[in-house]
């Protein structure tokens, strides 16, 4: 059972996703949430297919930047203040891509968390995975300097 929780962003450590940033928020037993930092140029693929072991529901808010989002040929921009939800349905997979020249930061709901079989119920959990991997981590007082980041 997950605990309540309260967190400070600025508390929180930053984890690279391979070619975003984020930072978890809050880790719950059918919710996670986190900010994510796409940089300037950058873009990820996202989305439930037939083929998938994961059937997530995934929300998106909009913080600062601008992302353009494209699923089955159809785009969508998405603006500071605006949301977005991405079903919990196979289907085409979903591109979102920062075309400006700063860094994009939005808030990501997943439902169920991702990953199930890999049990990340806590910030602790999820940091010994990522440098048993030697993936990178960075204290959140560092995470200022990814969210600064602009197209040269």
């Amino acid at each position: 059972m997950a605990e309540f929780q309260v967190v400070k962003l600025d508390d929180m450590p930053g984890f690279f996703h391979k070619p975003d940033w984020y930072q978890p928020l809050v880790f719950g037993e059918n919710i996670s949430m986190s900010v994510s930092y796409l940089l300037p140029g950058v873009s990820i693929t996202t989305g439930s297919t037939p083929e998938s072991k994961e059937f997530l529901e995934r929300a998106i808010y909009m913080l600062e930047g601008r992302l353009d989002i494209t699923r089955d040929g159809k785009k969508y921009e998405l603006l500071p203040r605006m949301a977005m939800l991405i079903p919990l349905q196979a289907g085409p997979r979903v591109e979102i891509k920062n075309t400006s020249d700063r860094t994009a930061s939005f808030i990501l709901v997943y439902s169920p968390p991702p990953h199930p079989d890999l049990k990340i119920h806590s910030l602790q959990r999820l940091e010994q995975l990522y440098r048993d991997a030697n993936r990178p981590v960075k204290p959140g007082a560092e995470m200022k300097e990814v969210i600064a980041a602009k197209k040269p």
